[in-house]
């Protein structure tokens, strides 16, 4: 899918498939983001994420800008492979 998910708790996206969007903010939360894909099928994700909470991302495939701008924001990556497209950013 393409477009913009904006949340001021938190966003979950479970299971596979892929997410894109052109140089649009694509996921942005107050709360935490959490993307997890499957073990067989790693999920792909390409754009901006931005949250004011905790990242964690499984079993993914990350392309894009993240930013985790809480004061106490963590970001765990598990199984995950991120790439850095800079045209996202701009």
């Amino acid at each position: 899918g393409k477009g913009a998910i904006i949340a001021t708790g938190n966003i979950t996206i479970n299971g596979g498939g892929e997410a894109a969007s052109d140089n649009q903010a694509a996921l942005i939360a107050d709360g935490n983001i959490s993307l997890r894909g499957t073990t067989t099928e790693k999920a792909s994700y390409a754009g901006l994420i931005y949250t004011k909470g905790h990242l964690t991302s499984e079993n993914l495939r990350l392309a894009g800008v993240f930013v985790a701008a809480g004061e106490s924001s963590e970001v765990t990556l598990e199984n995950t492979e991120v790439y850095q497209v800079e045209d996202l950013a701009k």
